[in-house]
């Protein structure tokens, strides 16, 4: 049945008698089996038609489908592999760079595995080369860390950070999903707290059944009204004082919150090796080791934890 719905979305899984999300893993999960293989015009084009045929869902209706929601990875590279997780789909709601040593890795990742991508606001910085003013928390740390980010990656990479959308609907399994990287009223920058009075309007006239979002680097899920809100934490940069890295799984209906020990130390040394400022590289540090900002670093009773 697999290979028949594949079939009509005008794919051709290499694995026979295997289920149709098991092409999908495989395929995303090793992109240099994907370059061995003969006619395939590119790896986008089949990830998208692997993609569309789970939306088709056979001949039965729509397919259960098992997704892995990242965000706010933030140029970690050893916490985002790390997640070695299963999936059908991977979503991942924006922030790929800024703060961590190993920006190019992580997109390339993203590019390799996310089925659907949204940008944030430092993607955004990162592509056009906005310089941050700041003198203290999370925003000197993205004044320091940004020109490494952009000198890291390649043009076709800073284009494609340029190219993400600010949003994306799509439907998979049967359901709706909405994705930003903070609210849809303001995709990139906005800071959105769990609380149902501050989503209720910026939800009105959506239709859809999952808004996925990130920024925060808070995990959390709220239903308003006929939505859930998934916010899955975040990958690379924790500020919840857990310093493993959160994402989320959404299985069917069931959505669950994850985290994974990673070689921090091994973070920490690539930090070392590219960050010049000896307080950018002892803040750092601090953050990859607690999950979160210490007060030392705190200027005016700010840590920068919103927009940037």
């Amino acid at each position: 049945m697999a290979e028949q719905f594949l079939h009509r979305a005008g794919v051709r899984p290499v694995f026979k008698q295997v289920r149709c999300e098991t092409v999908l893993y495989r395929v995303l999960g090793d992109p240099d089996r994907d370059r061995r293989r003969p006619g395939l015009r590119s790896r986008g084009i089949f990830r998208a038609s692997v993609v569309r045929a789970l939306q088709l869902g056979g001949y039965g209706g729509p397919t259960r489908m098992r997704l892995l929601i990242v965000a706010d990875i933030h140029g970690n590279r050893a916490a985002l592999e790390a997640i070695r997780e299963p999936f059908d789909a991977c979503v991942c709601v924006g922030d790929l760079v800024d703060y961590g040593p190993e920006p190019a890795p992580c997109v390339e990742w993203v590019r390799q595995n996310a089925a659907y991508c949204v940008r944030g606001n430092h993607d955004h910085g990162a592509a056009q080369n906005v310089e941050i003013p700041g003198s203290g928390g999370f925003r000197y740390l993205t004044s320091v860390t940004r020109p490494h980010a952009v000198a890291s990656l390649t043009p076709d990479q800073r284009r494609f950070l340029a190219d993400l959308p600010t949003s994306r609907m799509f439907t998979l399994g049967g359901k709706r999903f909405l994705i930003v990287h903070a609210t849809p009223r303001d995709p990139m920058d906005e800071y959105a707290p769990a609380e149902e009075n501050f989503w209720r309007p910026r939800l009105a006239g959506l239709k859809v059944d999952y808004l996925l979002v990130g920024h925060t680097h808070q995990p959390y899920k709220l239903q308003v009204d006929d939505t859930l809100i998934v916010n899955p934490g975040s990958v690379g940069l924790s500020r919840d004082g857990d310093p493993r890295a959160a994402y989320a799984i959404i299985d069917g209906d069931d959505v669950q919150f994850k985290r994974v020990e990673y070689p921090i130390d091994e973070t920490i040394q690539a930090v070392e090796a590219v960050t010049t400022d000896a307080t950018a590289r002892q803040m750092l540090t601090d953050v990859f080791r607690t999950g979160g900002m210490p007060t030392r670093w705190m200027r005016n009773g700010t840590n920068g934890n919103g927009t940037h």
